[in-house]
């Protein structure tokens, strides 16, 4: 693999890279691949990269998930509410939340997921 791989990169001026060149962007791929997969497990473990956005996601995704679509701007009930997020994330959000039953779980799980969606389309951006 590493063979097909070497005879189809090329550098910066069109000559084919060197192996120890070619064996550093692997090293580099590698590592970096590993402390991303490292943040998103701490990330979900500790509860970390929750901030006043992701909140309101969550909140919203729970009061869909109990039947409340849009929380009205003030109720005695319900205290604040109005946003101006669009529905699809947060519904998407909802859905994991009714399988899961941890709201945390179904945002990082949903986050993880839109990482992943990206990343495709990078790759047939790109091809």
């Amino acid at each position: 693999m590493i063979k097909k791989l070497k005879d189809n990169l090329l550098n910066a001026t069109g000559e084919k890279l060197t192996r120890p060149v070619l064996f550093l962007l692997i090293l580099l791929m590698a590592g970096s691949t590993s402390v991303y997969l490292l943040k998103i497990a701490v990330s979900i473990l500790k509860g970390y990269n929750m901030d006043p956005v992701a909140g309101v996601w969550t909140g919203l995704s729970i009061d869909l998930a109990r039947g409340e679509f849009y929380r009205p701007l003030f109720s005695e009930s319900m205290g604040y509410g109005g946003t101006r997020y669009f529905p699809l994330f947060f519904s998407l959000q909802a859905l994991l939340l009714k399988i899961t039953g941890n709201p945390i779980l179904a945002g990082q799980i949903l986050n993880i997921s839109t990482d992943i969606l990206l990343l495709i389309g990078f790759y047939f951006l790109l091809r």
